[in-house]
């Protein structure tokens, strides 16, 4: 799957996207949620809760699974689950919050343009 095709999921799908591939990585290292919990120091209710599409982990937890699982399958399923298109200039980018002010523009230069425009039409 490309990262423009994640820009149109919804968040369950994303969740839901994540937790499938987390789920197959755990599954290739033969450890369980909890297991992987203790050994990266982690909440195991969080683990499990991302294992199951609960809820997601934030872009700098799934690097370190990633790394510590040495799968880079794992590292590109994150990236693809953050990735958004900016409704500015339309350029597919990765921001770290699943949800948030401004989650939707790519960069500082896109929230001003925004801002600028918005002004314009009050």
């Amino acid at each position: 799957m490309t990262k423009s095709k994640f820009v149109s999921m919804t968040n369950l799908q994303k969740k839901a996207f994540f937790s499938s591939e987390l789920k197959r990585a755990l599954d290739r290292h033969g450890i369980t949620a909890a297991t992987l919990a203790q050994q990266l120091l982690l909440n195991p209710q969080h683990v499990c809760r991302w294992a199951a599409g609960i809820a997601m982990p934030t872009l700098e937890a799934i690097e370190l699974i990633a790394e510590h699982l040495h799968d880079d399958a794992l590292s590109k399923a994150g990236t693809y689950v953050y990735s958004r298109e900016c409704r500015n200039c339309g350029e597919i980018y990765t921001k770290n919050s699943f949800i948030g002010r401004d989650s939707y523009l790519c960069s500082r230069r896109c929230r001003k343009q925004n801002q600028f425009f918005s002004k314009i039409k009050t």
